[in-house]
């Protein structure tokens, strides 16, 4: 009798095991965040959590129009436009990136060397703010200028998905021939679901600083 409960205590267990493992299979793989991709990871340099007011805006200004970089693949015809990341401190104390206090970001361009009406054409870009591979950085921005060359200039709006989210161009002012020459006027920030989460730089504030303007040619 003892040897026959032995083995059904046994049996029991193994049922119990499999019904635990079928459990587990239905509730689907457990997500693992990684420990190196939190705001704690982030280079020292680029942690602005300890500033708060006019020094941590003018901090993370500097920060993005100093990371900005535009590469162009002629073969491809692609421009490529980098950022750097960084970190804040939230409503609540908390440490979030850029993208996390952010969801939101868009640049300004206007066409150099042409006007319509005495305005410049203007390019403005704008797309779901992301984090890059390398959380020093944000994702970039992939613009095709070989499909919007295929295109004839307008005052219009472009949706492309050559990435992770779309990304909208609107164009406005727009010349018959497109232009060839573009320069950046302003980064912008924001947060729709809390407005007083805004960031905007312009370059006319640091041009000051004897920095470079950041163009774009095609």
């Amino acid at each position: 009798m003892d040897h026959l409960k032995f083995h059904g205590l046994i049996g029991v267990a193994i049922l119990l095991s499999g019904c635990q493992q079928i459990k587990s299979l239905w509730r689907g793989p457990t997500a693992i965040v990684s420990a190196d991709r939190t705001p704690a990871s982030i280079e020292k340099p680029f942690d602005f959590s300890y500033l708060q007011g006019d020094a941590l805006k003018v901090a993370s200004q500097k920060r993005l129009f100093e990371s900005i970089a535009i590469e162009l693949d002629r073969k491809k015809e692609v421009a490529t436009i980098s950022m750097g990341n960084f970190v804040v401190v939230n409503e609540v104390h908390q440490k979030d990136f850029a993208c996390g206090f952010f969801s939101h970001l868009s640049l300004e361009f206007e066409a150099d060397g042409v006007s319509v009406n005495g305005e410049k054409p203007k390019m403005i870009l704008e797309t779901i703010c992301e984090i890059g591979d390398n959380i020093n950085a944000l994702a970039p921005i992939h613009l095709p200028i070989s499909k919007m060359n295929q295109l004839k200039p307008t005052n219009s709006e472009l949706k492309f998905f050559e990435g992770k989210f779309p990304l909208t161009v609107r164009f406005q002012g727009m010349p018959p021939q497109w232009p060839k020459f573009w320069v950046l006027r302003e980064v912008k920030m924001t947060n729709p679901k809390f407005a007083p989460r805004t960031l905007s730089v312009r370059a006319s504030d640091w041009m000051v600083k004897d920095l470079k303007s950041i163009t774009m040619k095609w």
